[in-house]
């Protein structure tokens, strides 16, 4: 491990930083003493001049940093606790409906007492809701989040103060005009989904292209979890990667500039971004992106694991906490369980020419990749949930791959119904096609009574061990199949000497 590490020093910094921000949630001197002795390192690597040490120490270093200054405006804002203020505040976030009230997240333009931009998860009850992107005056009565999970849950999304809304006035014509363009962005999106399928189908189309999930019914989600696809109906980092996939091999194919590409990469990664939005599994599968879109102009390969990992150290940066949201986690793990153990199993198999025809080879990938995922995920679902599903690897293999082509058929129909609406409603149909396989697959093995099993501490650590005792398996068997390929290059290299000799 420690080897498959040192040659990986991105995840390695991945791995510190989310430790680092594990220990400065709950203890800021324990994060001040480890960033003394980072300094020390930094400079340490600096005079013996170790280049990849360097670039460890000093995002490791930065990574403290944010820390502290985040633990230290938790602290600040937590004085507020009990205290009821007045400002202007534009909501940024879609509301969401709890039945007796609902909840959105405002972020402070004008409020005594607090930083402007500060965001805040309020609750409005009775009334009409403010919408998204609304420049609104209010009154809030704030309070901070006392629950564990609670506070570890809204401190990975930067959200440190809730509070309870009073005195709404929305002050009409004056919204965010950012925030009103994706509003119109996510209105069209919508309002064309629901007009070219039906409402099942258009509802799941929906929560796969822009992650709104509020036209599904309580029992279809219920199947949902139970079939555990979650992922899959909420815009992820794999969606994510899909558009920029078909948009970055569309450039490819037919200009093949690497300027272009990495400019339209960039661009779409945040377009998707401030439409879906900034979710953590989507801002780590657009910094992924946006590494290789540098790698592009560099000209320079880089591993996956090194991206993958220069990412979550990047998010650790910009929001440290968000080690604890579970959407991050999940992503994060289930890529790295892609990547370095999927691929890696495929590429030997596609190398010694195990299986013969390019169908056998798919389904073998479709299992790997599953598999994997399921895997490395597995401890995170059994802890935060208290179950896992038995379908899950069944369902994902029967739907991942169609899910990934409904949203590109979506996404191109989207695109084209601005200007030729006929011939996107051919695209919609098969859309909608899909999205009714979709739906079936989940409903007949969501709703199967063995579908779910409960799950406590036991599972948990037998997760985990099963995890590690994988992990090590494959790492032996590569370190074990790079001593065969050795001794094949040595023996080669002896073989060619001795006919060399032998002409002599």
């Amino acid at each position: 491990m420690a080897d498959y590490l040192k040659k990986r020093p991105m995840l390695f910094c991945a791995v510190i930083s989310a430790a680092l921000c594990v220990a400065g949630f709950y203890s800021q001197s324990a994060v001040f003493f480890c960033g003394i002795i980072l300094i020390i390192l930094f400079f340490s690597a600096v005079y013996f001049r170790r280049p990849a040490e360097i670039i460890v120490t000093l995002i490791l270093t930065v990574t403290t940093v944010s820390i502290l200054l985040a633990s230290a405006k938790a602290a600040d804002l937590s004085k507020l606790n009990g205290d009821t203020v007045k400002g202007e505040f534009t909501v940024v976030s879609e509301p969401e409906d709890h039945g007796t009230y609902t909840s959105e997240v405002l972020e402070v333009c004008k409020c005594g007492g607090i930083k402007k931009g500060t965001r805040i998860l309020c609750s409005c009850y009775g009334g009409t809701a403010p919408e998204y992107g609304n420049r609104i005056e209010a009154s809030a009565s704030l309070s901070t989040f006392k629950n564990g999970a609670q506070k570890r849950a809204y401190y990975s999304e930067g959200i440190f103060l809730r509070g309870s809304l009073k005195n709404i006035r929305v002050e009409n014509g004056n919204d965010d005009p950012v925030l009103h363009i994706i509003g119109n962005i996510r209105r069209y999106i919508k309002n064309t989904l629901f007009s070219n399928m039906g409402y099942d189908e258009a509802a799941t189309v929906l929560a796969i292209t822009i992650g709104d999930r509020s036209y599904l019914s309580d029992g279809f989600y219920a199947n949902i979890k139970n079939a555990g696809v979650s992922h899959v109906m909420v815009v992820s980092g794999m969606h994510l990667s899909v558009i920029v996939g078909l948009t970055a091999f569309f450039i490819k194919k037919h200009f093949y500039n690497k300027y272009l590409r990495a400019i339209v990469m960039f661009a779409t990664v945040l377009f998707m971004a401030t439409v879906c939005g900034f979710t953590k599994s989507i801002l780590r599968a657009g910094f992924c992106s946006l590494f290789v879109a540098a790698s592009i102009l560099a000209e320079r390969d880089n591993t996956a694991e090194n991206s993958l990992g220069g990412a979550a150290a990047l998010l650790f940066i910009v929001s440290p906490f968000t080690v604890f949201s579970i959407s991050f986690q999940l992503s994060f793990l289930s890529t790295l369980g892609i990547v370095s153990v999927a691929m890696p199993c495929l590429d030997f198999i596609k190398e010694r020419k195990l299986l013969k025809t390019g169908a056998a080879y798919a389904f073998a990938s479709a299992i790997f990749v599953t598999l994997s995922a399921t895997l490395f995920t597995l401890p995170v679902s059994i802890y935060t949930f208290g179950y896992i599903s038995n379908v899950s690897v069944f369902t994902n293999l029967l739907i991942d791959a169609v899910a990934g082509i409904d949203l590109q058929i979506s996404a191109v129909a989207l695109l084209l119904s601005l200007c030729f609406p006929h011939i996107s409603r051919l695209l919609f149909i098969a859309a909608e096609f899909a999205a009714n396989y979709i739906n079936r697959i989940i409903n007949l093995f969501g709703s199967l009574p063995f579908a779910a099993s409960d799950m406590g501490t036991g599972e948990f650590y037998a997760s985990l061990f099963l995890l590690i005792a994988v992990t090590a398996a494959l790492l032996a068997f590569k370190k074990h199949l790079y001593k065969q390929r050795l001794n094949e290059i040595y023996q080669k290299i002896a073989s060619e000497r001795g006919r060399k000799l032998k002409w002599l």
